[in-house]
């Protein structure tokens, strides 16, 4: 499975999750997308950067509701 079909399963599986799943998935976004704006991993282009900020969107828009 490529990386790119992976990430599209972890948006699907969003919506199907449990609240408490939900719950981890929205922290561990809320902390990756920090660590990202305060530094950057090195070797990642600010394109890449931008498609996990989308990517990351995407799945976070099926977690709506969590809190």
């Amino acid at each position: 499975m490529t990386k790119s079909e992976r990430k599209m399963i972890q948006i699907e599986k969003a919506t199907k999750a449990s609240h408490e799943a939900k719950l981890v998935k929205l922290a561990d976004k809320i902390s990756n997308n920090g660590g990202l704006l305060s530094e950057v991993p090195k070797g990642w282009t600010s394109e890449r950067v931008r498609g996990y900020f989308l990517w990351s969107q995407a799945v976070c828009s099926n977690l709506k509701g969590t809190n």
